[in-house]
């Protein structure tokens, strides 16, 4: 690794105002720091006795004795050992902090860092691995952190990493978590507008501040869009930067970067990407809500309606083309044009079905395969929803070769192929099979909630 920050010092463009950069994605503007940073690398590092995968040792014994006493005290729960705690608090850095990036890699130091938050980012990174025994310890860990008292910006990360495992857990009193944070939120003003910092400290706190009240606005539907209008869009090109490289920049709300989203720059990442979709999102569910109370009962309000759907897709289609045709993108035209969860879960309704948009969601999130997908992952119990509804209905259809190529490779080894071409889905894709795949796509997502009301659904089915 010398050799490659040897190569950056003696280039011709090397000097005092050129940012060097680590493999890692560390930022520095003196070549010693990076040497300095870069022989962190060169430590001996653990490896999975599973799957031979290295990683970084994140805590030293003081500090899993510590965290362990704290969580263990009087509390029956089965702790991992060290190496496996390490593990699973680098599989929590490397699959759920790139969603919520909230912690300054930078500057962290788990040995700073409160027992509380340790524990939540073992139980982060346990749901986050395929193990079953991992994944009942972050279910456990999560009752317990639930009834954490929050005083802080650690115990606000906290509760929403145990509310992220105890909603995927099923656990009936995750709302509770995400009401508390909601109200907490709004009390401590996390999204409200900020005054440019000046020193590096004050940045870091008053960014990652606004980065957790962001995280909630992904989950929390009851705040809103008056809520977030202020807040500064995440800064991603400073985010990763050390005291030594960081530096001074306008910031730019997210209000004011929806106004102007075709033109905003695509370098807010994936989590600023994620909430500028959640605040469409935001906008399409109001529009939902009037459109129920309005669209059928005054003629005249209702006439404003159609200008509504435009402006919102015109939204999508300005997001989707600087940000990709991503989940949210897919998800924000399911909102816009699907009935409600509630609608299709009880089979209520006979409305229009966007089964393109609801199999590119699904394609999205990594179907047939899960994929890590955090911030949106009841979209995919939406569009499973709409397939079982579509599946219902008589065919042949226009969508029936794209929901075959989407069902066909574990819908049946017979290939659906007839002297018209592709026989009518009905036939080999039928509710109750659209809810098996997705029952058994759910359970190696983790999404235990999720797995467990589709199975609920899969008996009402086949009942």
């Amino acid at each position: 690794m010398d050799s490659n920050a040897d190569s950056l010092a003696n280039s011709p463009d090397a000097g005092p105002s050129r940012t060097l950069v680590c493999e890692c994605g560390r930022r520095f503007t003196r070549i010693e720091n990076l040497r300095r940073h870069q022989r962190n690398h060169e430590e001996s590092k653990l490896s999975c006795p599973t799957c031979g995968r290295t990683f970084r040792p994140w805590l030293t014994e003081e500090v899993y004795l510590r965290t362990k006493a704290w969580c263990v005290s009087e509390r029956t729960i089965r702790w991992p050992d060290l190496s496996t705690a390490n593990y699973l608090i680098n599989t929590h850095f490397e699959r759920v902090e790139p969603q919520l990036p909230i912690i300054h890699l930078p500057t962290f130091e788990a040995s700073h860092a409160p027992p509380a938050l340790i524990t939540a980012l073992l139980a982060s990174g346990a749901h986050a691995t395929p193990h079953i025994r991992a994944r009942t310890f972050s279910c456990q860990v999560a009752e317990t952190l639930r009834v954490l008292e929050p005083s802080d910006l650690d115990s606000l990360h906290v509760l929403l990493l145990a509310y992220l495992a105890a909603s995927s857990c099923g656990n009936p009193r995750a709302h509770l978590i995400l009401a508390s944070l909601g109200s907490h939120v709004r009390t401590l003003r996390l999204l409200g507008p900020r005054q440019t910092e000046s020193d590096f400290a004050t940045w870091v706190r008053h960014e990652r501040a606004t980065r957790l009240g962001l995280a909630v606005l992904l989950f929390d539907t009851t705040l809103g869009l008056s809520d977030v209008a202020s807040a500064p869009i995440p800064d991603q090109e400073r985010w990763l930067l050390t005291s030594d490289a960081w530096v001074a920049r306008e910031q730019t709300s997210v209000g004011a970067a929806l106004a102007t989203l075709p033109r905003y720059p695509a370098t807010v990442g994936e989590f600023g990407a994620s909430v500028l979709y959640t605040t469409i999102h935001y906008g399409i569910r109001a529009y939902r809500a009037e459109e129920r109370v309005f669209g059928h009962t005054q003629e005249v309000l209702g006439l404003a309606l159609p200008a509504r759907v435009h402006a919102l897709e015109t939204l999508l289609e300005a997001a989707g083309h600087a940000y990709g045709q991503s989940v949210g993108y897919h998800l924000g035209y399911v909102l816009l044009r699907a009935p409600r969860v509630e609608d299709l879960e009880s089979k209520s309704t006979t409305d229009p079905l966007p089964i393109v948009h609801a199999a590119h969601l699904l394609i999205s999130a990594g179907w047939p395969l899960p994929k890590d997908n955090i911030v949106f992952s009841g979209a995919g119990y939406h569009a499973l929803l709409i397939l079982r509804a579509w599946a219902s209905q008589p065919g042949p259809r226009d969508e029936d070769a794209l929901v075959a190529e989407l069902m066909a490779p574990r819908a049946t080894a017979a290939p659906h192929v007839g002297p018209h071409g592709i026989l009518p889905v009905e036939q080999a894709v039928t509710p109750a099979h659209v809810l098996k795949l997705g029952l058994q796509w759910m359970v190696n997502s983790g999404a235990s909630g999720y797995a467990n009301r589709l199975a609920r659904l899969l008996d009402r089915e086949e009942g």
